[in-house]
């Protein structure tokens, strides 16, 4: 075959082609690839945040329980009728505590209040239901039964949410104990290591929907399993309180094992609908029996996106190179004689060599629009091949322009660097985020046994993630008729401040805070309202946060915190769910304290 300048133009779009076909082959296997483990780990993260948020309540309800225990451990020596007293004013407070308590329970080894009785078995019981007469009675006086979840939890001596089953919220004969899919919180009563009876609360678990309601991908569905494989929240009614193969297609023994173990699971199900599952485990107060939640993302809704892209990509890809051949055929019907230099030059592109010298033959007409075009087309590839090298080294403020607005591959290249740049951008505040919670939910585990340490060490772990100058903790002191906000802890530049204040109620900006219930962050500061004093001088601080502290119920305090930087709106928000729990756990703290 005669090498013709046809013949090469035509060898020349193969070559094309045949380059193109491998890159995007290549780009849509490993993008897949990237798009499913970016998949998995926005599933997770999505599911571990969740899960502190199920953990801060369940736990809020365990620290109640344990309340409940403490106080009946001691109530052993009282004589009979007060120590009842204290049990039915003990219960009944604590279904008051809650919705979601449908009855507080207590049972009390005959042997630990009975001096006459000796057998180690037989037990006094008591139930307070939210609805209807309490039911007092006495059980197991031959002996515990072997097996039942007393027995066990006696022999082990171990706190326990048990696994669902039906409550009821009267003690009425005429409830057929079908009302609600509950759990019960169960901690023990224990005296230098002596059993003397159990006491919890049976709960709903309609507190934990939301987690139904997660949707990492459209299409997801997720739901929360107990430790033994029981589902407990679903976005559909009826498949609550079916086992976890009602939900997992195929073999669910590795899957339940690795829940009972609280390990992270996740994997590609190819049984059936292809689908991407994961699981991450919720501990639930010092039970060594975690729970927990999962969800099901089908692939197709992973790859939707992108598979509108990439056809689209493909449709206007195929669009060019056709334009391109019908280009390639006029053209060489037109073209003759001064065509090598040209020819030389596209062959050096085909090749990927940029940068070849340009002729200095003088043309006209077609070939010089077609010279012009083949040095605009180098100039602009190599631009955007620079542009996407920087991209994939992470270089997102390369400066890089497009031809126009019909330049789609340069938009599309534009389009790429924003959307990564904010991608990352996102990802980073959100692991910020993350991180800092779990640092404040570990300070508060580790200190919510004393009361100041606790205070200083809250307020001093969330002045150091934000990197603020100053910050303050008020807490609300007092009664109905005489309450007033006292400062509790005080930080700055990292050495603790020794301070006494006391506010009046609704005094100041913090009782103004609290009474509306509402953040407040100022930029234009009150004329002497904080000075930050450093080695330097005195200055003041360019933003204020007060932050009220709360309950859905009661009002807590507020934190006020003195900034030379502005806060961004992730760092708000951060201050917002750290208030959440800060607010919840001092609340928790300060009820223990009254119960005591």
């Amino acid at each position: 075959m005669k090498w013709t300048i046809r013949n090469r133009l035509f060898l020349l779009v193969w070559i094309i082609v045949g380059i193109y076909g491998i890159a995007i082959a290549f780009t849509i296997v490993n993008f897949r690839k990237n798009l499913t483990e970016r998949a998995r780990q926005v599933a997770l993260s999505q599911l571990a945040e969740k899960a502190s948020s199920a953990r801060v309540i369940v736990q809020g309800d365990f620290e109640i329980a344990r309340t409940l225990s403490e106080t009946f451990t001691r109530t052993t020596s009282l004589e009979t009728n007060v120590r009842e007293q204290v049990v039915e004013a003990a219960l009944t407070g604590a279904v008051a505590q809650s919705p979601r308590y449908l009855s507080a329970w207590l049972s009390m080894e005959l042997s630990a209040v009975d001096t006459a009785w000796t057998s180690p078995y037989g037990r006094k019981r008591y139930t307070y239901y939210r609805t209807g007469a309490p039911l007092i009675d006495t059980v197991n006086i031959n002996g515990d039964i072997p097996g039942s979840l007393y027995a066990t939890l006696k022999a082990a001596k171990e706190e326990a949410l048990t696994e669902p089953y039906i409550l009821s919220s009267t003690s009425s004969v005429k409830d057929q104990r079908n009302n609600y899919l509950g759990t019960s919180v169960c901690v023990p009563l224990l005296k230098d290591g002596r059993f003397l009876g159990l006491v919890g609360m049976d709960i709903t678990l309609d507190a934990l929907d939301f987690i139904a309601r997660i949707k990492p991908f459209e299409g997801a569905t997720s739901f929360l399993v107990s430790h033994q494989g029981i589902i407990v929240s679903h976005e559909v009614p009826e498949m609550i309180g079916k086992p976890l193969s009602a939900v997992i297609k195929g073999d669910t023994t590795a899957v339940l094992a690795s829940i009972q173990q609280g390990k992270i699971l996740s994997y590609n199900d190819s049984t059936a609908d292809d689908a991407l599952i994961a699981f991450t485990p919720l501990h639930i107060g010092r039970s060594d029996n975690p729970w927990s939640i999962g969800t099901i993302v089908p692939t197709a809704s992973i790859n939707g996106g992108i598979n509108t892209i990439l056809l689209r990509t493909l449709l206007l890809s195929t669009l060019g190179l056709v334009l391109l051949i019908v280009s390639v055929v006029l053209i060489a019907n037109s073209i003759t004689h001064p065509m090598n230099a040209i020819n030389a030059h596209l062959k050096a592109l085909a090749r990927g060599q940029i940068g070849m010298a340009r002729t200095t033959r003088r043309l006209r007409g077609e070939l010089r629009e077609m010279t012009e075009s083949v040095y605009a087309l180098e100039a602009n590839l190599k631009d955007k091949i620079d542009f996407a090298v920087d991209i994939g080294k992470g270089k997102f403020d390369s400066v890089f322009q497009v031809s126009g607005q019909d330049d789609t591959l340069g938009l599309a290249l534009e389009s790429m660097r924003t959307n990564l740049k904010r991608f990352r951008e996102e990802e980073a505040k959100g692991v910020w985020q993350n991180d800092g919670l779990a640092r404040l939910n570990d300070v508060i585990r580790r200190h919510a046994g004393n009361t100041e340490g606790f205070y200083d060490h809250v307020l001093k772990t969330l002045v150091q993630i934000l990197k603020a100058n100053q910050g303050g903790l008020f807490i609300i002191q007092g009664d109905d008729d005489d309450r007033y906000i006292e400062l509790v802890s005080a930080y700055a530049y990292e050495r603790k401040k020794y301070l006494t204040r006391r506010l009046g109620w609704g005094e100041s900006l913090i009782g103004q805070c609290i009474l509306e219930g509402e953040i407040i962050h100022l930029k234009d500061i009150p004329s002497g309202y904080i000075r930050i004093t450093s080695g330097l001088g005195e200055a003041t601080p360019a933003m204020l946060v007060l932050l009220p502290l709360r309950t859905e119920t009661h009002a807590v305090g507020a934190i006020e915190l003195a900034t030379f930087a502005t806060l961004q709106p992730h760092e708000i928000e951060f201050l917002k769910r750290a208030g959440e729990i800060i607010s919840a756990s001092i609340y928790n703290l300060r009820v223990a304290e009254r119960v005591v």
